[in-house]
């Protein structure tokens, strides 16, 4: 490491060698001296939990020495029992000042006062709940990452969201190993009326079936006004989902996904059939690039195109 080195972020998980605190004194002074600021955030994963009875792995009392105190860094931590098993505790270890970092994760969030994030961009939200009892604020939130299934019977859980960050200033939406109903997609769209890029890490729907009449009006208004131009389907990607975000998105620009080698020709022919489209951008994930070509003569489905293959994927533009 540069000796030069002034800024060190650091987020590791169930390794508890990082809590030496005499180990990363000698590492400070005798190679980075001239580090101002340090963020160490150190999360243990819910598959390994932690008891009272060993509680003293957490090193509540070690960086506390006055090497810490003179540069105000200072630590805490949080614990909470697990839903399912009061006696194990889930806990986070973290510099007090994670306000610095753009991309903040919110797990469970347990605050005594109302504390404002103003320079965080980026925010995941991992919980199993259906609602949110956290008094952090996140103001300048563009991007948020939803990781967990947590999207309630009534909706709930969104307005929680919207309480926490405004769901109005999104430009990117992603859902990360999220279980969805169409009418819970549709709901959260309408809260997210501004934001360009939506991203499915797997294209799971609880039920994928024909609207009702409200739900069918929803879909209406939200197709007139959403922004969206980049959508991104990484896994599980099929005909029938693409049907219904095409509509869903007329803007649609650019989009990215994973599919089966059988329903390869199927998508081809739908998506680039579309002259009323405003899609001029296709990336498959996974596909072979002489097949793709071989389609689009066969059916005479473009005339003038271009195709590379790039990070384990072919990029098809028009």
């Amino acid at each position: 490491m540069s000796r030069q080195l002034i800024f060190l972020r650091l987020t590791v998980s169930c390794n508890g060698t990082f809590f030496s605190s005499d180990r990363w004194e000698q590492l400070i002074l005798n190679h980075i001296p001239h580090l101002r600021i340090f963020d160490f955030q150190y999360n243990m994963s819910p598959e390994y939990p932690i008891n009272d009875e060993n509680l003293n792995f957490v090193p509540i009392d070690q960086f506390i020495s006055t090497f810490w105190s003179n540069r105000n860094w200072c630590f805490e931590y949080q614990y909470w029992p697990d839903n399912d098993d009061d006696e194990s505790f889930p806990i986070v270890f973290y510099s007090t000042h994670p306000y610095r970092r753009k991309y903040y994760e919110l797990i469970e969030c347990i605050d005594d006062e109302d504390i404002e994030i103003h320079s965080a961009s980026h925010l995941t939200i991992r919980q199993q709940m259906n609602t949110i009892t956290c008094s952090s604020h996140f103001p300048n939130i563009t991007k948020l990452t939803l990781n967990a299934n947590f999207l309630d019977e009534n909706g709930q859980f969104i307005r929680d969201i919207n309480r926490i960050i405004s769901l109005s200033k999104l430009k990117y939406l992603l859902m990360d190993e999220q279980e969805l109903r169409i009418d819970q997609l549709i709901e959260l769209l309408t809260f997210t009326s501004n934001i360009h890029s939506l991203t499915f890490a797997q294209m799971f729907f609880l039920d994928f079936h024909s609207l009702s009449i409200e739900q069918t009006d929803m879909f209406h208004q939200i197709s007139m006004k959403n922004k969206i131009t980049e959508l991104n389907i990484e896994h599980g990607c099929t005909l029938e989902h693409l049907k219904f975000f095409v509509n869903l998105c007329p803007r649609l620009q650019h989009l990215t996904i994973g599919i089966s080698e059988t329903s390869l020709e199927s998508i081809l022919k739908f998506l680039l059939s579309n002259k009323d489209s405003n899609l001029f951008s296709l990336r498959i994930l996974n596909t072979n690039k002489e097949t793709i070509n071989e389609i689009i003569r066969r059916e005479i489905l473009l005339e003038n195109y271009s195709i590379e293959y790039e990070n384990s994927a072919i990029h098809l533009w028009w």
